[in-house]
């Protein structure tokens, strides 16, 4: 009883390094809220674009003379790099509404997230209705 007890003592600090180093559980400032909201659009942004690469595996995969699977990756391709220009535009108008404030960032990688997460969504609804 006496080592497990030693060893709860031993591991309660670890875990409060482990929450104190997650800005999300904690969000006491503008900092915190700011770095949860990076690493939130970051795994966001991480996602997309395993299911971006994905998709574009999808039609690289069936390439044959005779299919429009080229034809379809090659708008795919530049329907995403249209996206991201719009995303960074919105985004950036949104930055610039609240550039006074101490909420601007916040309230730009939220817009970021939020479009990612949108756009993760509408890719996997195109490759599920791929035949």
């Amino acid at each position: 009883m006496h080592k497990l007890l030693t060893v709860l003592v031993c591991l309660l600090p670890l875990t409060a390094f482990a929450e104190a180093q997650d800005p999300c559980l904690t969000q006491r400032n503008t900092i915190e809220i700011n770095a949860c909201g990076q690493k939130q659009f970051e795994q966001s942004d991480r996602s997309l674009n395993q299911v971006y690469q994905s998709l574009l595996k999808k039609f690289s995969d069936k390439d044959t003379p005779d299919s429009q699977n080229s034809v379809i990756k090659q708008y795919l391709v530049n329907a995403q790099r249209a996206w991201v220009t719009f995303r960074e535009n919105d985004c950036k108008a949104i930055y610039t509404y609240n550039e006074g404030g101490t909420i601007r960032t916040i309230a730009y990688l939220g817009c970021m997230t939020q479009h990612a997460a949108q756009r993760t969504k509408d890719l996997k609804e195109f490759s599920s209705s791929d035949q």
